[in-house]
């Protein structure tokens, strides 16, 4: 009878002996590794899609803009070319073959306009130049004493004259005496006060020497 005995099975530990509660185990942790190999492949197949939409959405607004542009092309073409022939106009820059010649033409233009209106400057100090896109903007800066009737005819001329001047910057001090009011004794005029101006005065050059050697 002994050698017909079936020799007990044993439980690895930590499980239930119940082969029923045994199985239902064995299926939860079965189901848990497949929700985990489910969230494995889903995560990044999700993330990649939604960095695809963006991408496509970022694609479609580039194209957007890119056909606005297209769309605005006839018109700036158009807007460049009235530009490109106001600048060719005569009398529109100055031309010299380098800038500091066109500073120095600049400076002539200046002093001769101060002439005109009687001013003689007490000084005048180029500033540097600055490349403007295919040209080169050359300033002056010029001080003077004048009453208020000539400065509005000096600052008149500059506006006026050919080629085109800019005043970029202006100081107009009023001089006062002591107690505050305006000085008496040889600063009057019968247009009033004489006032301690200094102006920037700037205007586009076409520097034909320094170009060619481009």
């Amino acid at each position: 009878m002994s050698g017909n005995l079936t020799p007990p099975t044993l439980t690895p530990p930590g499980l239930p002996a119940d082969p029923a509660r045994r199985r239902l185990l064995a299926l939860g942790i079965l189901a848990a590794l497949l929700a985990a190999l489910l969230f494995g492949l889903v995560g990044p197949l999700a993330e990649g899609l939604a960095e695809r939409a963006e991408r496509e959405e970022r694609q479609r607004d580039l194209l957007l803009r890119f056909e606005r542009v297209i769309a605005q092309g006839p018109a700036l073409r158009r807007e460049l070319a009235a530009l490109d022939a106001e600048i060719a106009e005569p009398g529109m820059l100055l031309h010299a073959p380098t800038a500091s010649q066109a500073a120095a033409s600049l400076q002539a233009t200046l002093r001769a306009l101060l002439e005109a209106e009687g001013v003689t400057p007490d000084s005048a100090q180029p500033l540097p130049s600055a490349p403007h896109g295919p040209l080169t903007r050359v300033a002056m800066r010029i001080e003077l004493r004048t009453d208020h009737e000539t400065l509005a005819r000096v600052l008149a001329a500059i506006e006026a004259h050919r080629p085109q001047l800019l005043v970029r910057e202006a100081l107009i001090v009023a001089p006062r005496d002591s107690q505050g009011a305006p000085p008496r004794d040889g600063v009057t005029s019968a247009a009033g006060p004489r006032l301690a101006v200094r102006i920037d005065v700037a205007a586009l050059a076409q520097v034909t020497g320094e170009a060619s050697r481009g």
